[in-house]
């Protein structure tokens, strides 16, 4: 799991937060054909993978010059119905989710 962090800038005024390695965040019971990840670039970040019913769609790396907040959006090829994880795939460095969003 990923540490819960409070921000008042964050959707919802809260964040996850991970550095571990194979760390997860899952959004369950999720349904549509698009999936959005709201997240925090930093100096130093790591990387994560974006997976749907078990299938990784995507990979995102959130490493950038200063903190920077980012949406990354993937049309996804088979409709949702179920599960949307993300899954550290860094080491050590950190990754920090703002929120997951599955629409039609």
């Amino acid at each position: 799991r990923c540490a819960k962090q409070k921000s008042s800038s964050a959707f919802k005024k809260t964040l996850r937060v991970a550095t571990a390695k194979g760390r997860t965040l899952t959004l369950s019971g999720a349904r549509g054909g698009h999936v959005t990840v709201l997240a925090r670039a930093v100096k130093n970040g790591g990387t994560v993978g974006v997976y749907v019913g078990g299938r990784k769609i995507a990979t995102i790396t959130l490493s950038a010059k200063r903190t920077t907040a980012k949406k990354y959006d993937y049309a996804v090829p088979a409709l949702v119905n179920g599960t949307v994880k993300l899954k550290v795939l860094s080491k050590n460095k950190p990754v920090t989710i703002d929120g997951i969003a599955v629409r039609p």
